[in-house]
């Protein structure tokens, strides 16, 4: 894959007002191109989890834009922005966030259910996403019966369910040990190298940028500094 796939341009956001106003982003131009593995790295605070969520449509920009496979999402409606998260954007959290009740198998067929996919390919595409990451044998385990590391995998099965254009990924390996963060952070370069998948990261750990074709430093909202990385 080659082009652009998304774009912040000027993106500025603003939390309250007057003495207490707190300036997250200033003035933000990100470029991500399609089938890269890129981390935007920086300290508790620096806005880094603020630019993925208004990358992603979960938050609105102040100032600027953000144009994601040709369209300016910042100005779409809540019901447009919806349809694109659900179709086109695959999201990965530090929590899991899965359902508590659900087995591996039900928490990444409900993401293809709401994807409007039939249930014949939806328990095929089940199956092959849990072996994607790794996972074939745990299908049936509910998340209580799964370690962080395979819980983080489900997520990710989850993510990739309706063939998103971008994954973000928001501090995906803080609630790791630093062995099975690598591992997690190993599936994501597989997954960008081998299948093409666009792959967007937020996180302070200097080890995923390692692997990382760019990493985008950010202080105090502004993205100061980029430095790539060759694949390991």
């Amino acid at each position: 894959m080659i082009g652009t796939v998304l774009e912040a341009r000027g993106v500025e956001r603003i939390y309250g007002s007057g003495s207490t106003a707190v300036r997250a982003l200033r003035g933000v131009d990100l470029v991500v191109e399609a089938g890269k593995l890129v981390v935007l790295r920086g300290r508790s605070g620096s806005g880094k989890t603020t630019l993925l969520n208004i990358i992603g449509g979960l938050d609105q920009p102040d100032r600027g834009e953000v144009i994601f496979e040709g369209r300016n999402i910042t100005t779409l409606s809540d019901r447009e922005l919806t349809a694109i998260r659900r179709r086109r954007l695959g999201f990965v959290f530090q929590a899991f966030s899965l359902l508590p009740t659900f087995s591996a198998t039900e928490n990444v067929d409900l993401a293809l259910r709401l994807g409007g996919m039939g249930p014949r390919n939806r328990a095929r595409k089940t199956r092959d996403l849990l072996d994607l990451v790794g996972l074939a044998d745990k299908a049936r385990h509910r998340p209580f019966e799964l370690s962080g590391g395979e819980q983080q995998r489900v997520s990710i099965a989850r993510a990739l369910a309706n063939s998103p254009a971008v994954i973000l990924a928001d501090e995906p390996t803080g609630d790791l040990d630093s062995g099975t963060g690598r591992g997690i952070v190993r599936l994501f370069k597989r997954l960008v190298v081998v299948h093409g998948v666009t792959i967007v990261v937020s996180t302070h750990d200097p080890m995923i940028s390692d692997f990382a074709d760019v990493t985008y430093h950010i202080v105090d909202g502004k993205l100061v500094e980029a430095t790539t990385a060759g694949p390991l």
